[in-house]
């Protein structure tokens, strides 16, 4: 019986993941930022009970000191729709010419588990002198309209008018 219970209290602390993906990830940066994204990691996951999670680990490497960082991450599903996006905020010294690995786990995203493609970029960024860097988001949206097969093209839909014979 005693063993029972320790099973069962096992089970209910560390539910079981039912399904897991990775996902294809896309990292978006400039010569001027201050941190470099040099490898992305992402996977999606689904908890008893959850509308799925999100794991994400980043390598980087900085320019000078830093003291916080925050990454977009946006997520489309398997269909290339829009699904989430979340800021991960590493609020840790990063120093310059070393490079370290952050990750956030656990991170909750309604209907995460549908996520497919991932697009990363450095959004905001505190230096060590007090100054906040912060992103040109303008220029973030021109490199994702760049990104191959994320979002649905004009082209596939006249290629498809030509196979149907319209």
């Amino acid at each position: 019986m005693k063993k029972l219970i320790c099973i069962l209290v096992f089970f209910l602390a560390f539910p079981l993941t039912v399904q897991a993906a990775l996902i294809k990830a896309h990292i978006i940066s400039f010569p001027d930022d201050p941190i470099k994204i040099n490898v992305v990691e992402t996977s999606s996951y689904k908890k008893k009970y959850s509308q799925g999670m999100i794991f994400i680990q980043l390598n980087i490497s900085a320019k000078d000191v830093i003291d916080a960082a925050q990454f977009n991450v946006i997520l489309y599903d398997v269909f290339n729709e829009y699904l989430d996006t979340f800021g991960a905020v590493a609020k840790e010294v990063i120093l310059p010419d070393t490079e370290i690995q952050l990750y956030w786990e656990d991170v909750i995203v309604n209907n995460g588990w549908m996520a497919y493609t991932a697009i990363v970029y450095l959004d905001k960024v505190r230096l060590r002198n007090g100054t906040v860097w912060k992103q040109n988001r303008k220029r973030v949206a021109e490199e994702i309209k760049k990104i191959e097969g994320i979002f649905f093209q004009e082209t596939q839909l006249e290629e498809k008018e030509k196979k149907e014979g319209k």
